[in-house]
């Protein structure tokens, strides 16, 4: 739409290796977080749709482990909807469907690729960023593709296992009557 208009310009986002570099944020602060808890995972998951939230998180603990640090099991999860991970060719193709931005080589389903609508919008697009892609291509992650449906229910399971909506007297969660 952006390129039909004059007074309007497009740009990439959560694919771009800048991007990634500024979430990587979030994952120093879960590092420093952690080690306040004195916690330190084994096993990180994290949902991919370009890849920003995911390398956030798993890029500064990934760098730890690179770095001669604890090996961690580490998952990439994406809708099987639009499965660029898992399904994706590893090559060179444009990031928009217009095909106005550079070629990069990512997992791709195609820049023409229309995914099927579903609920998870951002996690609706054709490629996977060149970082993660590459770490993917190196073995240093997994990736897994898991219907839409099937994640509502693991989050119902997961919520009534793990979750308390009510206490005792019937208010929220972390309320208390005393």
């Amino acid at each position: 739409m952006a390129a039909q208009r004059d007074d309007t310009k497009y740009t990439l986002g959560s694919v771009l290796n800048h991007v990634l570099l500024h979430q990587t944020l979030i994952g120093q602060e879960a590092l420093l977080q952690m080690e306040m808890a004195g916690d330190d995972p084994d096993v990180l998951v994290g949902c991919t749709g370009g890849g920003s939230n995911f390398a956030g998180i798993v890029f500064p603990l990934l760098g730890q482990q690179l770095r001669g640090g604890k090996k961690r099991r580490i998952v990439a999860v994406e809708p099987a909807a639009c499965p660029s991970l898992t399904r994706g060719q590893y090559a060179y193709d444009f990031g928009d469907t217009a095909h106005l931005t550079p070629l990069t080589k990512m997992h791709t389903l195609g820049s023409t690729f229309t995914p099927p609508g579903f609920h998870a919008g951002g996690l609706r697009y054709h490629e996977m960023a060149p970082m993660v892609s590459h770490i993917k291509e190196l073995g240093l992650i997994e990736a897994k593709a898991y219907p839409q449906l099937a994640c509502f229910e693991a989050g119902i399971q997961f919520a009534k296992a793990e979750g308390d909506f009510a206490g005792a007297g019937g208010e929220p969660c972390g309320a208390r009557s005393d």
